[in-house]
């Protein structure tokens, strides 16, 4: 659902993800997607995004601070649990945040991990690595439980040790949008929620 095309005016996205390498990618991909105002960011653990009465405190203090938000976006990682039972979760939290809440909240399934949207771009792997590297993505990270290892194993590979916190924003930097959605539902529907669909 396309909730209105954010990015054009004064407002801002208030961001919420599990950990520090979505906190310094996530807003790449965003950026990516066209979204030009100020992203405002926070981290919260995986289990307090899904109790409401936890959330309802974080959003008000971000509330409190800033204003002029115009959406949230809660990303949820599905860590090896199908995106649809994910999705079924947030679906109950998403509905009682919106009745309390200034600005539409909107839960948004990151994959299994981040790693799975990333690890869609063969290309954006391998301009990170570097010329002679070989990168060979088998299967769709959509539907693999723990993508990570698959940049684990790529990275070792080639001689390197993959590094979330450093190479995932780098791999973002590279990403074409649409290989990722090509491939990956999740993220056709990030890109939905934050009003700038990819139609490639």
């Amino acid at each position: 659902m396309v909730l209105r095309v954010l990015g054009w005016g004064a407002v801002s996205l208030g961001l919420y993800v599990e950990g520090r390498s979505d906190k310094d990618t996530i807003p790449i991909l965003i950026r990516k997607l066209g979204y030009r105002s100020r992203v405002i960011n926070r981290i919260v653990p995986r289990s307090e995004m899904l109790n409401t009465a936890k959330m309802l405190v974080h959003l008000r203090v971000l509330f409190q601070q800033h204003s002029d938000i115009d959406l949230v976006v809660i990303c949820i990682d599905s860590e090896g649990v199908e995106p649809s039972t994910t999705r079924g979760l947030t679906r109950p939290v998403e509905r009682q945040l919106n009745r309390d809440t200034q600005a539409p909240v909107r839960f948004a399934v990151v994959d299994h991990a981040l790693e799975g949207w990333l690890a869609c771009d063969e290309e954006a792997i391998q301009a990170v690595m570097g010329p002679r590297a070989r990168v060979n993505v088998r299967g769709n990270p959509e539907n693999h439980p723990r993508p990570a290892e698959i940049l684990e194993q790529l990275f070792r590979q080639n001689g390197r040790k993959f590094r979330k916190t450093r190479h995932d924003p780098l791999i973002a930097e590279y990403v074409n949008l649409d290989r990722v959605v090509a491939q990956s539902p999740t993220f056709g529907r990030f890109a939905e929620i934050l009003g700038h669909p990819v139609t490639g």
